[in-house]
């Protein structure tokens, strides 16, 4: 019996070691998964809490670049306010201007006009003085000379006039055209 216990003894001793093997590596497999376990969490608490993080930076960084983009754009806005009274006062000037230059246009045409009426009231009287010159052309011939000249005198101090006359209309016309023109421009 003595050698049954000598040749059971090392299959046993086989057996526990591979039984103690077994449950060792039973335990170190369970502290792994354990382990795994725990690092598995923390990690996946870690990767909440970036993600937190990395959230609300990112939404910092949305409110600071809103409240920059909203900044820049009141700041257009009271540029274009800005641009936009200066354009209504230009417009508003230029008005005033054109009303003016109207007005001078209006008055120009009035003086015209009655420039016009002189003229055909001194044409009209001339026509009277040369028919009472052929009616009385009894007069002497230096009379008649006198009469003649005084006549052309005041002929051509009209002629002269009319032609003052278109030259100021003319130069009027165009200053007020060249005004325009200039506003126009200006505009």
């Amino acid at each position: 019996m003595t050698a049954i216990w000598i040749a059971a003894l090392p299959l046993t001793g086989v057996i526990l070691g591979w039984t103690i093997r077994w449950l060792y590596a039973r335990f170190q497999l369970a502290s792994a998964e354990r382990q795994a376990e725990r690092i598995k969490r923390d990690a996946a608490k870690e990767a909440e809490s970036q993600t937190k993080e990395m959230l609300v930076e990112a939404k910092d960084q949305i409110i600071r670049e809103r409240n920059q983009q909203e900044r820049e754009i009141r700041e257009r806005r009271a540029e274009l306010q800005r641009y936009e009274r200066r354009v209504q006062q230009k417009e508003e000037t230029l008005d005033k201007k054109i009303e003016t230059l109207d007005r001078q246009e209006q008055a120009l045409q009035a003086r015209l006009k009655a420039a016009t009426e002189k003229e055909e009231a001194l044409a009209g009287q001339e026509e009277r003085y040369r028919l009472e010159l052929e009616r009385i052309s009894g007069l002497s011939a230096e009379e008649a000379k006198k009469l003649i000249i005084q006549g052309l005198e005041n002929e051509a101090k009209r002629d002269a006039q009319i032609i003052i006359n278109k030259i100021e209309q003319e130069a009027q016309l165009s200053a007020e055209r060249r005004s325009r023109d200039i506003l126009i421009t200006t505009i």
